[in-house]
């Protein structure tokens, strides 16, 4: 799943499309205001193995400062998740 501006969306969609012929995977826009059913369809998809989000790296709380820096630099290929514990 990827969030952004138009421009970078239409990047995902091209790098998507030359991907989805090498791969087993495709490539879906799914745009929307993400209301509590909406949220909730989703995650039903994602817990069923419908759908996948890709995460590229996972975060200490601490570590918010460099997580903020690969956003930022708009190389990240997949979520940047912070925990917090």
């Amino acid at each position: 799943m990827v969030g952004g501006s138009v421009p970078k969306l239409i990047g995902v969609l091209v790098v998507g499309g030359i991907r989805t012929r090498r791969t087993n995977q495709s490539i879906r826009i799914l745009m929307g205001r993400p209301t509590a059913e909406r949220i909730a369809a989703i995650g039903q998809l994602v817990a069923q193995g419908v759908m996948s989000a890709s995460v590229e790296q996972t975060y200490a709380l601490d570590e918010t400062p460099q997580a903020l820096e690969r956003l930022g630099s708009n190389l990240a290929q997949g979520k940047l998740v912070i925990t917090v514990t």
